[in-house]
């Protein structure tokens, strides 16, 4: 066996290249028609399907035909480039700096000469061109000179004139000006433009687009920038049946290795074989050439230890499908790169996953520098790339490296998962930890942390699960401190808090010395009703306190205090004086003024040693400060929504009736105040302390919940509709049956207007969509619509898209979503009340949109409400998800249904418009059949 014939005659994943056309079949008539219509059109735009094999067509087949006809091609160019565009001796150019980036990344990747790039900032594409000459000098642009026949014959020019050849540019993936820097789309005018100017002064130029099919309708903005409008266009078709046969068959038999009869043709149709609607297979009428390439790839390679000879259908079997054939030529690769290097697998496997593959899932250019390539040594890369997994990309300013084929995205996402869930359970929680941006939510703690520590020896772990647990002690150092600091702060209060009953005690009972004679008993049973009332205030101050300590973890008993002592007034008086008359027996005042002495001292000495603990402990941090401060906050809420003081004249509200001693008597006439209608109680304050107020009008114990601005700065509209609906009602409260309240929350995310988001800016860059990700989000970088339990997920998705992180950390994470969360939890709390429907205004859908919560493939409690809204407003009524079939983590109203609650979304057919009318007709359909 020869070294040539065991050399692979398939190329796998990778395109074929100049110097591969004795490997190259099945497309020759494709190429002839092809050179034909550019031999006679000076701009031809080739298009076909993603994989179809434009690429390899150009490379073995067009590019040296053409170069047989006298052309000179030049570097096959492309319109994009790295993320930061390209990098220099001197750094890297920033957006700023770059007029157009398509112009410049096409003159970077035509000029091989690696000259200073910053002449290339803003370009004049036509002078460019004209300048550009290879290293022989061999092109010279010569405007005098009458253009020549398309095959030049030099000899017929004078010795001493130049020689004029024609020149080919062809630009590979055109598609890219449509998909890549959207922030510069509005220069993509001028680069059509600068390229017609090039054509228009230069006779000899001759231009070749090579795009995908699915983006040429992309370029009808454009087209009459150019010559002939585009007009001149060619589709190249899929590979049929015969044309993969001959791909097969051919290069096998060139190299020793026949195919047996019919076996080729087998192959073929393993390889078209289709599945439509989850049903039975059938052969489709069509090829994809990666996948053929890849799969005889491996073949040849299962084969090259065995003597020359047939390949039989028992060959073929050994295969496996395509996915699991792409899976297991990644693996393998990754095994030379284990083998002949130090690396990891962990950071081999990272570095496909985070830098070769963007979040969006598509291939992404790594910039090689001096000695690494992102974050992989070039050791490695260099290895990767002999296996033709990925594949340079050369450019003026460097090299760039991408994966061969968007093909392999999916087998080597699901080869790292795989690989993962093989791994132990400790490098498995590094990894989710390092996903999720190195939440802290998602460290070791406790016992567990213990545990870990105590069972593995640290220096032989992985770098980055050597970084988890370094994070993990360090967070739960942090954790300590500030519950030891919380205990202290807890005791010295409580000491305080007994000192100043002591000390109460004792002036009560200094009083009852200065009496005498038969006042005596009666001061007695004063001071020990008074001493009963108090202690029965402390008791229920404290028992509250603790309670609302639990729920907010340390830091509102104060205010708690407050509440209890409100609620143990004069409402206890009967009981306390029978308790009283009971213990009026007690000896004398003097004892219980020895008592309070006594008591006073021992509380005394508990503050003292609670003031010490505190000195000892060390300063708060600032970090624990603000989460007190945030839960202080929500206490203060809870407060003011459960416990309802009299407010100002402003705010029209609850007013605290002391219970009688006895009934009073109505007068004969006397006709019973009512009770105000209209209400505005504070639920909770945002994650930045703004003010989340329900405003609640009517005295029905039926509620109808009206929520706006759950996205407010994403869709303002529903906040202004709130508002306007709120107005109304505030004006014409007798809109409102008898028997229905409306609760109005204008706006649940008040910290979402101009709230900055790198994240959100990320999402918006890789995809152009309505609106504006960021003003979804609260300040924490969380959509308050996928904060809730229905099919909640950290990374939620939206349009489509998956955002990292917009889920929270879990359900309910956030401050504005546990507000509303109580609020509508205070209203189920009672069996008079009840919830009838909950409505939140989202934006935007076309004509509108009405979608009932759902939790699960059919609504719960939800149908009817949405019916009646869609049916009185006009707008659409359709299940989200089945309308688009994106999936919805965490959604309100989905969550809300799956508890028993009616709930809808209400999509606007604009974000800033309120679109009042049809919301006022559906309100007063909801009032109406809630009223029944």
């Amino acid at each position: 066996m020869t070294q040539e014939n065991n050399k692979n005659p398939y190329v796998g994943p990778r395109p074929f290249m100049r110097g591969e056309a004795d490997r190259f079949f099945g497309r020759e008539r494709e190429a002839r028609e092809l050179q034909a219509l550019i031999l006679s059109n000076r701009l031809v735009l080739f298009y076909a399907r993603s994989g179809a094999g434009k690429s390899s067509l150009l490379n073995a087949r067009l590019i040296p035909g053409l170069e047989a006809k006298g052309f000179e091609v030049l570097p096959v160019a492309r319109v994009t480039g790295g993320t930061s565009f390209d990098v220099t001796e001197t750094g890297t150019l920033s957006a700023a700096e770059v007029n157009n980036p398509y112009l410049y990344n096409l003159m970077l990747s035509l000029d091989q000469s690696g000259r200073a790039l910053p002449r290339f900032t803003h370009p004049n594409l036509a002078e460019f061109l004209i300048n550009l000459v290879n290293d022989d000098n061999r092109y010279l642009y010569v405007p005098e000179e009458t253009p020549p026949e398309v095959v030049p014959s030099n000899q017929d020019q004078q010795a001493d004139a130049p020689a004029i050849w024609p020149r080919a540019l062809i630009i590979d993936q055109f598609e890219e000006i449509l998909t890549s820097h959207l922030e510069a789309w509005d220069r993509r005018s001028e680069f059509f433009t600068e390229l017609a100017s090039a054509m228009e002064a230069d006779p000899y130029l001759w231009v070749v687009l090579t795009m995908r099919e699915d983006h040429v309708a992309g370029l009808d903005p454009y087209a009459h920038l150019l010559p002939g409008r585009l007009r001149t266009r060619y589709y190249m078709q899929r590979m049929d049946a015969e044309a993969a046969r001959e791909a097969i068959a051919a290069p096998a038999a060139a190299h020793g290795r026949p195919f047996e009869q019919g076996v080729a043709a087998e192959l073929v149709d393993n390889l078209r074989q289709v599945r439509t609607g989850g049903g039975p297979s059938h052969l489709g009428p069509s090829v994809e050439p990666v996948q053929l390439q890849v799969v005889c790839f491996q073949l040849w390679e299962n084969l090259r230890s065995r003597p020359l000879g047939p390949i039989t259908s028992k060959d073929l079997s050994e295969l496996g499908n395509v996915d699991s054939t792409l899976a297991q030529f990644y693996e393998e690769a990754l095994q030379t790169v284990l083998a002949q290097t130090t690396v990891s697998e962990a950071l081999l496997r990272h570095w496909f996953e985070r830098e070769l593959i963007t979040e969006a899932g598509t291939r992404g250019l790594v910039y090689q520098g001096a000695n690494h390539t992102g974050s992989l040594p070039n050791e490695a890369v260099h290895l990767l790339a002999n296996k033709y997994l990925i594949r340079a990309e050369r450019r003026a300013g460097g090299v760039w490296y991408e994966l061969v084929h968007d093909r392999f995205v999916g087998p080597i996402l699901e080869s790292n998962r795989t690989w993962q869930a093989q791994q132990a359970p400790l490098f498995r929680a590094a990894k989710a930890w390092e996903s999720a941006d190195r939440d802290q939510k998602l460290l070791y703690r406790g016992t567990l942390l213990e545990e870990t520590l105590a069972t593995v020896e640290t220096a032989s772990l992985e770098p980055l699960v050597q970084e988890f647990l370094r994070a993990s002690q360090s967070v739960e150092r942090q954790r300590e401190l500030a519950a030891a600091q919380a205990r202290a702060q807890e005791e010295q209060e409580r000491a305080e808090t007994e000192a100043r009953s002591a000390r109460r005690l004792r002036i009560l009972a200094g009083s009852l010395l200065l009496a005498a004679g038969g006042l005596l008993l009666a001061l007695l049973v004063v001071a020990v009703a008074t001493y009963l009332a108090i202690t029965q205030a402390n008791a229920a101050r404290n028992n509250e306190a603790i309670a609302l300590a639990e729920a907010t973890r340390a830091s509102g008993a104060l205010a708690a205090a407050q509440v209890a002592e409100a609620e143990a007034s004069t409402a206890q008086a009967l009981s306390v004086a029978n308790e009283a008359n009971a213990l009026s027996q007690a000896t004398s005042a003097a004892e219980s003024a020895s008592a309070a002495q006594t008591a006073e001292a021992e509380a005394e000495l508990r503050a003292e040693q609670a003031r010490q603990n505190v000195d000892v402990a060390v300063a708060t941090s600032v970090a624990q400060q603000q989460i007190i401060t945030e839960q202080q906050l929500e206490l203060t809420a809870v407060v003011e929504t459960f416990v309802p003081q009299v407010q100002g004249e402003s705010e029209t509200l609850f007013t605290v009736t002391p219970v009688p001693t006895r009934t009073p008597t109505p007068a004969p006439d006397a006709t019973p105040t009512p009770q105000p209608s209209i209400r505005r109680r504070p639920i909770g304050r945002s994650v930045l302390g703004e003010q989340l107020n329900i405003v609640s009008i009517g005295q029905g114990p039926t509620h109808l919940v009206l929520i706006g601005g759950i996205h407010a700065g994403f869709a303002p509209g529903t906040v202004e509709l709130a508002r306007e609906i709120r107005s109304l009602l505030e004006e014409s409260p007798q809109l409102i049956p008898s028997d229905v309240t409306v609760d109005i929350l204008e706006s649940l995310n008040p910290d979402s207007f101009g709230l900055d988001s790198n994240r959100a800016d990320q999402i918006v860059q890789q995809a152009p969509l309505s609106g504006s990700l960021e003003g979804r989000l609260n300040a924490n970088g969380v959509d308050l619509n996928r904060n809730w339990e229905c099919d909640w997920l950290e990374d939620a998705t939206w349009n489509g898209f998956v955002v990292p992180g917009s889920g929270g950390s879990a359900p309910l994470s956030e401050p504005e979503s546990r507000a509303l969360n109580r609020f509508l939890e205070s209203i189920t709390r009672t069996a008079q009340e009840r919830i009838g429907a909950v409505v939140i205004w989202q934006a935007s859908a076309v004509n509108g949109l009405v979608s009932p919560g759902a939790c699960g493939e059919e609504s719960q409690v939800s149908s009817a409400i949405a019916e009646t809204y869609a049916e009185a407003a006009g707008y659409n009524m359709s299940d989200y998800t089945a309308l688009t079939g994106n999936t919805v983590n965490g959604d309100l109203a989905n969550s809300l249904d799956r508890e028993g609650v009616p709930a809808v979304s209400v999509l606007l057919p604009s974000y800033d418009n309120p679109d009042l009318e049809p919301a006022l007709a559906a309100l007063k359909q909801l009032l109406e059949a809630l009223s029944r």
